[in-house]
């Protein structure tokens, strides 16, 4: 029932028992509650673990989906911030700026595109283009492990293939980290 604009429920009464619990993956699971009549309403409780160790102040997503038969009428979205006891958390204040220039001359590269990968969940934070002055940042990271990796070089570079790997430490009072990544032209075939 709703009461002042929010749903209540009235009458709790635990009927977990009536009902399967679908596994689907290590993070995800379904309850079929059948035909629910108008007069009735379900809340489903649950607890969930991180597969990795969370870092103070990140945000863990959950998402939950209510479906009708096979039409999916609302999806939910809640963040919360993960706060371990007895310290402060700065949460996405962090960033890292990546220099891409040519090796001999050293002038800008456009269009590199790299890709930032979270180290401790493996979850690619996102893939980033230089600029027309070769720079490109990642923008709202976690005080963490990222590894990064150019996933295409500029027209006429060699794609650099060595990954970087950027460990809390490296970021400096300002909460940044600046890269330089030289490259070298590529070999052009003549056919």
């Amino acid at each position: 029932m709703i009461v002042n604009n929010r749903w209540v429920l009235k009458n709790k009464i635990n009927v977990t028992e009536q009902f399967t619990i679908n596994f689907i993956s290590d993070s995800q699971f379904s309850v079929d509650l059948g035909h629910i009549k108008a007069v009735e309403g379900y809340r489903i409780n649950y607890k969930a673990k991180a597969n990795y160790n969370l870092q103070n102040g990140e945000i863990v997503e959950n998402i939950v989906s209510l479906w009708s038969s096979k039409i999916k009428i609302i999806n939910s979205i809640v963040k919360t911030t993960y706060r371990e006891a007895g310290g402060n958390a700065e949460g996405y204040v962090y960033s890292i700026t990546l220099h891409k220039k040519d090796e001999v001359s050293g002038m800008p590269l456009t269009g590199a595109i790299f890709r930032v990968i979270r180290d401790r969940n493996g979850t690619t934070v996102g893939e980033f283009t230089t600029d027309s002055a070769g720079e490109v940042t990642s923008l709202n990271l976690l005080k963490d492990t990222y590894k990064i990796k150019e996933i295409k070089a500029q027209a006429g570079y060699q794609l650099f293939k060595r990954k970087f790997k950027i460990t809390p430490d490296k970021f400096n009072n300002e909460k940044t980290y600046d890269l330089e990544v030289l490259n070298k032209r590529g070999l052009v075939e003549v056919n």
